[in-house]
């Protein structure tokens, strides 16, 4: 079994789970919230633009290796922050892969959609 390097996990980043709450006139408002602030490492995998309202909007996928937790699921969001803790990027899960079947290592499958704007 090779040892898991602490190093490696370079970036922080906040998990958030949904929650639906009733704002005062009784409607249902989601609310994303942070679940967990985590280590992991950033591998960029690929980035695919198309064309939306005049925009030129890019989709990059990122995988994510992070310690094993059996609290993540594809419900939830990664998500980058400033160093004043407004969200810089958000990333969507896609998938979760435990990377040797060995509740050690997780490889988190996201993708973020960047504007023209970003």
């Amino acid at each position: 079994m090779r040892p898991i390097r602490p190093g490696k996990y370079r970036h922080v980043v906040y998990v958030q789970n949904k929650e639906s709450t009733r704002n005062p006139d009784g409607r249902w408002v989601d609310t994303w919230i942070d679940f967990k602030k985590k280590f992991a490492d950033k591998v960029p995998m690929k980035a695919e633009e198309y064309f939306d309202a005049k925009a030129v909007n890019a989709i990059h996928t990122v995988n994510w290796k992070m310690r094993y937790d059996d609290e993540l699921n594809e419900s939830m969001r990664i998500v980058k922050k400033n160093p004043d803790k407004s969200i810089k990027q958000v990333y969507e899960i896609k998938g979760i892969l435990d990377m040797e079947g060995m509740n050690r290592e997780l490889e988190v499958i996201t993708e973020a959609v960047m504007d023209s704007g970003s």
